[in-house]
């Protein structure tokens, strides 16, 4: 977005850069520079402003509307009653003392030019008050629970945020967890369908859309609008930065062949141990090992060679909860030790398998990378995992790669439903941020049996 700046005053150019340096400087008064877990990382120069956990006690991490756990943590500027709720478990007994902070990011999810002050209505490091130990047998912690906007802070501008949640005593980093707060000001309608890229037709999803702008406020929309989209809360392989093709009065048309193709992967795969009496989906035995649950997972294979099932799924999310309607499963579910494995004839050469999906935070940690297993032939892992019902997928990545490719193990077909969602930015070139101006999310294709 450097091009939305070319041109400006220098006087302008020269403030914006000082009020950021002033923001940096902020935030460096706010966490040590050494810390005990991966110290390259941990520099204030490496705090990162994404979904990320700096602490490996901490699990299961949810951050979701109230009442909408299904889609991005968006929150509504215009509608004074949404609230966003954050959960998250630390593995301990003991109580520690956990605040929290917002840091507002520009749309590329850099921290945007925007001090404290002007985005935040009331205290701006504040603490979590909403805890409970767990009331379980094995893996003993704590849950950690909050409720935002209240009553101590609320936010006054749209845009990316991250909250950051970190030790009160210690000032470190605990995790940084990304949501955004829309001012809704444009329209966008997508138009999602297979592909009309010969070669893509059977395993490809084209992702056209429009965007709609009725407010003459805003200036250059096909210069000053950025759009991002993703798919499946997936950030490793968002397009970005699409310039309309067409402009029909105050219809930006946005209507490509190739630029604008997704995958579509195949459904995702699924277990399920909400209850541990039993061996239900894909699991093949519970065994108690050193007062630790161990759950162990039906061998799997490759399904890049089969043929497509339409197999409902939840896009690769998961839900946390047991099978007794009368445990609150925030702090009385069981971590358990899960045991994954995928039939594989051979080691990988420069390129290694990922399980993926929510339970690995959307994201490529070394803790979801998978090792070999030469006597058994296959791809391993073991996760700790709270109860409940998990998607996931196994990602090939190549060495030296960002982004994993579902098609090596899963296969890609043009059937496979996929949630997809658009986050539209309007740089003002009298403002210093960037707004966050419309959002929606559909899900290609729809179920008959979801129509009705």
């Amino acid at each position: 977005m450097q091009n939305r700046r070319h041109g400006q005053p220098v006087l302008f150019a020269t403030y914006c850069s000082m009020r950021l340096t002033l923001h940096v400087l902020l935030i460096n008064l706010i966490f040590t520079s050494s810390y005990a877990v991966e110290p390259d990382y941990y520099d204030l120069n490496f705090l990162r402003y994404e979904n990320y956990i700096y602490d490996s006690r901490v699990k299961t991490v949810q951050l979701f509307r109230k009442g909408w756990k299904e889609a991005f943590p968006v929150l509504n500027l215009k509608e004074s009653g949404e609230r966003l709720h954050l959960s998250f478990d630390l593995l301990t007994t003991e109580y520690q003392n956990l605040e929290y902070r917002f840091i507002h990011c520009d749309a590329q999810w850099n921290p945007s030019d925007l001090l404290p002050i002007e985005y935040i209505d009331g205290i701006e490091e504040n603490t979590i008050l909403d805890y409970n130990f767990s009331n379980n047998e094995y893996i003993r912690y704590i849950n950690y629970r909050l409720d935002f906007p209240n009553r101590n802070i609320s936010l006054s501008k749209s845009g990316n945020y991250i909250i950051v949640i970190y030790d009160q005593s210690t000032r470190e980093p605990l995790l940084t967890w990304r949501f955004f707060v829309l001012e809704p000001i444009v329209q966008v309608s997508p138009d999602i369908k297979r592909t009309t890229a010969g070669k893509y037709r059977e395993t490809s999803h084209e992702v056209d859309f429009n965007i709609y702008v009725s407010d003459p406020d805003i200036m250059q929309p096909a210069a000053n609008l950025y759009v991002v989209v993703t798919q499946n809360q997936r950030w490793d392989n968002a397009i970005k930065g699409l310039e309309p093709r067409f402009i029909n009065g105050n219809i930006l048309k946005y209507d490509y062949e190739v630029e604008n193709i997704f995958p579509a992967g195949n459904e995702f795969r699924m277990f399920d141990f909400r209850n541990m009496n039993y061996n239900a989906l894909k699991t093949v035995a519970v065994k108690y090992i050193n007062d630790t649950p161990n759950v162990y997972l039906m061998p799997e294979e490759i399904k890049n060679k089969s043929v497509y099932l339409n197999r409902p799924d939840i896009n690769g999310r998961f839900y946390i909860e047991t099978d007794d309607p009368l445990f609150d499963s925030d702090f009385e579910g069981e971590y358990c030790k899960v045991h994954m494995a995928l039939i594989y004839p051979a080691p990988l050469f420069k390129a290694d398998i990922y399980v993926f999906g929510q339970l690995s935070n959307w994201d490529y940690s070394d803790r979801y990378k998978m090792t070999y297993n030469q006597e058994k032939r296959s791809y391993e892992l073991s996760l700790v995992l709270k109860q409940g019902f998990y998607n996931y997928q196994y990602l090939y990545v190549r060495e030296g790669s960002k982004t994993g490719d579902a098609s090596v193990i899963e296969g890609s077909f043009s059937q496979t439903d996929n949630d997809y969602s658009f986050f539209v930015y309007y740089r003002d070139p009298a403002q210093v941020y960037d707004q966050l101006v419309a959002y929606t999310s559909t899900t290609f294709p729809v179920r008959v049996n979801e129509e009705n």
